[in-house]
């Protein structure tokens, strides 16, 4: 029988390919190895390809890879060793530089990127298409076989904070051409006004999205918008929040004002897409784009229920291999790891605490967006953003070199044009910054609460 001619499908597979970013041979891979519940041995091979990778082309690891007895005669790779591997840290990655890059990047569709800025302390990366392509089939896999959602041309909203179409007051082309394709409507949550919460609300519920993605703080202000104002949200088939840690009292007020189940998604802009949370609850590793490791304070991996460190190797960045990585969060596995699918589970993670700030006018700014302020700041060493009060902040600063005058104008006009021109904005140079009694580092942290 003749296939059902979709063409939103033949335009968004055109696109892709137009673009360099075909996936569908690794979407089929994956769903094929989940299904025979032979995610291990796919992990173990894309392990033993890009470990035998970074032993030839990359500086750093040469040495590193031989000396534990993981690559040894003949350039044969024991996994066994893998563990004895020492581990990457973002101070490594900032002191090496250049030399985790693999001799062969230019060569690999590559571009840079950077950290988030989760620890206070952003990291320059450089990804890869072929990367890329990995990020994109995982979602895929996610939406599609976690959630039941016909990806990517279900319908979709995301609420999601850039300072740069904040500041030049809109997305370019390619972005709204994607979005097109995609059958996606993104609404900036960079700064979140009464105005622009009511707006995005009518648009929510005209265009009645069968999924809503976005900051877990961006989806929260908009349900205590709509709950304190008596405005009905419609109600999608999921909610899936990402980027910032999933507390359970923000996910029970988004699912009682969406009236839908929340999904968490965890990742990072130094790997992307490590775990998604399935329709039965479980927060699944996506082991064929990330290897997961929990360790303790030793480096040894721990038992379930034990809280670790998490260490990811990205799998499918040859350009920038990032072996063993101390990400910065901790979490727990779950008793039901390596369950039917395959797929380890985490019980939780931790991590990644921030605030949001808020504006004289009530405007809440997410405090995940501000945290990219500071991104690829040569001077920078560390950074914290304090807001004192609605119209006071504090940097507090670790710097590395002589601070960039141009850059501090530059950081205090978009603070200004967020809190207004008459915002009292304070630099403090100190030599390091304080963490809590947990040892977390706040990298943003506002003394001002919502009226």
């Amino acid at each position: 029988m003749w296939k059902s001619f979709n063409m939103g499908n033949v335009i968004y597979k055109a696109y892709q390919a137009l673009r360099g970013y075909s996936y569908s041979s690794y979407y089929r891979l994956i769903t094929q190895n989940v299904k025979q519940n032979k995610v291990k041995q796919l992990s173990d091979r894309f392990l033993q390809e890009l470990l035998l990778h970074a032993y030839r082309k990359v500086p750093y690891y040469r040495s590193k890879l031989s000396d534990c007895g993981v690559i040894y005669s003949d350039d044969k790779v024991n996994l066994e060793r893998f563990k004895n591997l020492p581990i990457l840290t973002k101070d490594i990655i900032r002191q090496e530089g250049s030399n985790l890059w693999a001799s062969d990047y230019k060569k690999r569709k590559w571009y840079s990127n950077s950290s988030g800025g989760s620890t206070g302390e952003p990291l320059h990366l450089i990804q890869d298409r072929e990367y890329a392509r990995w990020v994109l089939a995982t979602n895929k896999f996610f939406y599609t076989e976690m959630l039941g959602l016909s990806w990517p041309f279900a319908r979709k909203v995301v609420l999601w904070g850039s300072e740069r179409e904040f500041l030049t007051g809109g997305y370019g082309f390619r972005k709204l051409l994607s979005d097109k394709i995609n059958n996606t409507i993104t609404l900036n949550t960079f700064k979140l006004s009464k105005e622009a919460m009511r707006d995005y609300i009518n648009i929510i519920n005209s265009f009645k999205p069968e999924v809503i993605i976005g900051y877990a703080m961006s989806l929260y202000e908009i349900c205590f918008y709509a709950s304190n104002n008596g405005l009905q949200l419609h109600q999608p088939k999921f909610v899936v929040a990402q980027a910032e840690m999933l507390r359970d009292d923000i996910r029970k007020i988004i699912e009682e004002s969406f009236r839908a189940k929340v999904c968490n998604f965890y990742g990072s802009r130094e790997a992307s897409a490590i775990a998604g949370e399935s329709t039965q609850g479980l927060m699944n590793v996506f082991s064929f784009n990330n290897l997961i490791e929990i360790v303790n304070s030793q480096g040894k991996p721990v038992g379930h229920q034990e809280e670790g460190e998490i260490l990811l190797t990205n799998l499918h960045n040859y350009s920038m291999p990032l072996i063993r990585y101390a990400i910065g969060d901790t979490g727990v596995w779950d008793d039901c790891a390596e369950a039917s699918s395959g797929l380890a589970v985490f019980k939780h993670i931790t991590g990644r605490v921030m605030d949001n700030f808020v504006a004289k006018d009530g405007s809440i700014i997410p405090g995940s967006t501000l945290s990219l302020t500071f991104n690829l700041k040569d001077w920078v060493k560390n950074f914290q953003i304090i807001q004192e009060e609605a119209g006071w902040i504090r940097f507090l600063v670790v710097t590395k070199a002589v601070p960039n005058l141009q850059e501090q104008e530059e950081i205090e006009h978009k603070f200004k044009k967020l809190l207004g021109n008459d915002c009292r904005i304070d630099w403090d140079y100190v030599s390091e910054i304080p963490k809590t009694i947990t040892g977390k580092h706040l990298f943003i942290k506002s003394h001002v609460r919502r009226k």
